[in-house]
């Protein structure tokens, strides 16, 4: 079982010293839509699609061999889709919805790689959405079943974000930066955030080290969408010769998610030696802004830094730190999940001055089978309606008031 609650469920726990427990789960950043096109079928149509998405791939589009590639984004041996005045598209299911991504409150990112083709500065067009239909092929590439969607478009030598309604596609006039040329490989991130009234989606030109930037193009929907009925990825093009070509697609909470990015740091108090500790078997010591007591290595050989805000913390580096120990929380600490992996682990706020934990995400809290951690930090949001997930066969015990 998962165990899933509201961050006020959370702080109602904490008061009465709530004991959780519940079953197996991961805390490290990952999609929950991941197509890195596995299936080497040449027509797209029946192809079996990947992580998250529902029944076949459909549409006119061809898969051909050959992985896509983009700095330092993972990119498994897989094949790549062509599309030239084809389309392609895929259900996704209750994934999304189930995730709470489709909520009015909720963010959600995507990314994928796309191959302009050679005539995007006059008639080639290629659009790539989230919504209730497919894209189609042809003039503004329309949607079908008087459908809609938000995402992007690349034409007129412009990466902009795009909303398809029936009859119309209404490509953003707010951009900065957003300049696309022919025969280049990009890796486009969007951005959706999800409101009662409106709906907005962000589009991003990702650099070659994954640094994110600022948004090259972004649109406000003039009215409510019901993206709660969106169940449809797909992407649609005009004749283009080379033609377009798409990969790597991925769906999740956070832009780390799409990235394929580890959003993980590991207690480590000893530098660049193996393990956490510096004797024994305990690792106790401060969290706060400061202490460089955080390693990106999971052996815990790298260099170790500060505290990098949004990121699962897991206790700890290495394999030594199996015994009982206390870590103080100093100030405000932005996490975006805890991992329990080895050792019996208390979190407790300094005393006098305090300490707390914010989650700047859903978050996950894994404790691994056998281990008892203890969480008597408080707990608070960035925005309402966090939600806290408990994860692990171990045994988590909230206190804080």
């Amino acid at each position: 079982m998962r165990g899933s609650m509201s961050l006020r469920s959370v702080l109602v726990l904490s008061v009465f010293s709530a004991v959780i427990a519940a079953g197996a789960g991961s805390a490290y950043a990952a999609p929950v839509i991941y197509e890195p096109f596995a299936d080497s079928d040449p027509s797209l149509t029946g192809n079996t699609p990947g992580t998250g998405l529902t029944g076949t791939w459909l549409g006119s589009s061809a898969v051909q061999a050959g992985t896509l590639t983009y700095g330092s984004l993972p990119t498994p041996t897989g094949n790549q889709v062509s599309s030239n005045n084809q389309n392609g598209y895929v259900s996704v299911g209750s994934t999304l919805s189930s995730a709470g991504l489709l909520a009015d409150g909720a963010t959600l990112w995507f990314s994928v790689l796309v191959q302009t083709g050679s005539d995007i500065a006059t008639n080639g067009d290629l659009g790539f959405g989230l919504g209730t239909d497919q894209i189609g092929t042809g003039n503004n590439i329309p949607i079908a079943n008087n459908g809609q969607a938000l995402g992007f478009t690349f034409k007129n030598n412009q990466l902009r974000a795009s909303y398809w309604t029936p009859g119309t596609l209404t490509r953003s006039t707010t951009n900065s930066g957003n300049g696309a040329v022919a025969n280049t490989v990009y890796l486009v991130a969007g951005k959706f955030t999800w409101g009662a009234s409106s709906d907005t989606i962000e589009i991003y030109k990702v650099a070659t080290d994954l640094s994110l930037g600022s948004a090259v193009s972004w649109y406000t929907t003039p009215s409510n969408v019901d993206q709660s009925l969106f169940d449809t990825i797909s992407c649609g093009s005009k004749a283009a010769n080379p033609t377009h070509l798409w990969d790597e697609i991925r769906f999740g909470a956070t832009y780390g998610d799409v990235i394929g990015a580890v959003t993980a740091g590991y207690w480590d108090l000893n530098g660049t030696t193996a393990g956490a500790c510096i004797t024994g078997n305990t690792a106790a010591g401060t969290w706060d802004a400061a202490n460089t007591y955080w390693n990106a290595a999971a052996d815990g050989t790298g260099s170790t830094a500060a505290w990098t805000a949004g990121q699962t913390a897991c206790f700890a580096a290495g394999t030594d730190a199996t015994g009982t120990y206390t870590v103080t929380v100093d100030g405000m600490q932005d996490i975006g999940g805890l991992t329990f992996a080895k050792g019996t682990v208390a979190l407790a706020p300094k005393p006098i001055t305090g300490g707390e934990f914010r989650l700047t995400a859903n978050a996950t809290v894994e404790v691994a089978s056998g281990l008892t951690a203890t969480v008597e930090t408080p707990i608070s949001e960035d925005v309402a309606g966090r939600r806290l997930t408990k994860t692990g066969g171990g045994t988590l015990i909230l206190s804080g008031a």
